[in-house]
């Protein structure tokens, strides 16, 4: 079969980008295509630099200023021709352009709205017929992610391909593929819910609303029907003031490679609602309990688990461990919640990927 070089653009902002960046290239490896597949961060592109600003700013406004944050991104959700990426690509669309001819990809994957722009616009100027394959990474439709030239749509839903449809893509563009999530997320669960000390994962790290400290674990220890997994994740100051607490009924732990396996291994998640973690839970069928959030993109997806029931939301923080109780006394919830996760992954297109770099 002849060598193709796919090329998948993507972004560090958060980590959801360069996850499902890793996972479209692990499915697109482990096909035997026989293709050479890079994954390249735009800004590493068009200005290093500019990355490094751009993510502390990321940071800074979704953690401290949700409103301002709002502001710039339902304005670029809405708008089908933004002023605030039209600048990016004014100044930037030579060298992007240049990029793209000196490595002379045979077919481009973008996983971030920006990526999936300045391709759209390489191929006009320069009357390309490079296939550019746009995968969205939340629930949501915003016009930011759809643009000209575009060949094909990998959507997470249902509800997002019908939304898609209604701004003017046609439908045999657009496959319902969930949020691609690695091979590991992907294994039946091993073992049956119906247990009498239920094991709880929760993924601290970037949390920020849930005071982790000693107080906290100790709520947790009085919970005697569970046991509890924490994950700090890149925090290492948070793993450093926990790490020397010890109750029988908690694990702390710090940076996991295998999320996959820790989530088979549980029977509920409490996390926050990015787009990954999401589709990482239902394709493992993990009930959520989610942090509720106004963040532009977080928000949609509480809004997606809660119009399928598979989670249910924390609106306070101080309303966590009562919540926390009454599910876990709800055998019969976690089972809908279960059995809706596994309806919905019928709806995915699991082979749309390959079908698509195969055409």
């Amino acid at each position: 079969m002849e060598n193709k070089k796919v090329l998948i653009l993507t972004a560090t902002f958060g980590m959801g980008h360069q996850a499902v960046s890793k996972a479209i290239k692990d499915e697109i490896a482990a096909a035997y295509l026989g293709y050479s597949i890079e994954i390249v961060d735009l800004f590493e592109i068009i200005n290093p630099s500019l990355k490094l600003a751009l993510q502390k700013g990321y940071n800074v406004l979704t953690r401290e200023f949700e409103e301002l944050y709002n502001f710039f991104y339902y304005y670029k959700s809405s708008a089908k021709h933004n002023l605030i990426d039209g600048l990016i690509y004014k100044g930037y669309q030579k060298k992007f352009n240049y990029y793209i001819q000196t490595t002379n990809p045979q077919i481009v994957i973008s996983t971030f709205p920006m990526t999936s722009g300045f391709m759209s616009r390489f191929k006009q100027q320069h009357e390309s017929d490079i296939p550019l394959i746009t995968v969205i990474t939340d629930v949501v439709d915003s016009w930011e992610w759809v643009h000209e030239d575009t060949d094909r749509y990998f959507v997470p839903t249902q509800e997002v391909r019908d939304r898609l449809r209604l701004k003017g893509i046609p439908s045999y563009r657009i496959s319902v593929t969930g949020i691609p999530v690695r091979k590991a997320f992907k294994v039946g669960q091993p073992k049956s819910r119906f247990t009498m000390k239920k094991n709880i994962l929760i993924m601290s790290s970037a949390m920020g609303k849930i005071k982790f400290d000693q107080s906290f674990l100790e709520q947790l220890s009085m919970i005697d029907e569970a046991h509890f997994t924490i994950v700090t994740g890149t925090d290492t100051s948070l793993y450093d003031s926990l790490k020397h607490f010890h109750f029988s009924n908690i694990t702390i732990l710090g940076y996991v490679e295998d999320i996959a396996t820790l989530m088979a291994e549980a029977d509920l998640i409490y996390t926050k609602p990015g787009g990954v973690t999401l589709f990482e839970a239902i394709n493992t069928e993990l009930p959520l309990l989610v942090q509720d959030t106004a963040v532009g993109q977080e928000s949609a997806n509480i809004a997606f688990i809660k119009s399928r029931e598979i989670g249910v939301i924390v609106e306070a923080p101080d309303h966590f461990i009562r919540i926390l109780k009454e599910i876990l006394d709800d055998d019969l919830k976690l089972y809908q919640f279960r059995n809706n996760m596994y309806s919905l992954k019928k709806e995915f297109d699991q082979n749309a990927i390959i079908s698509a770099l195969l055409a």
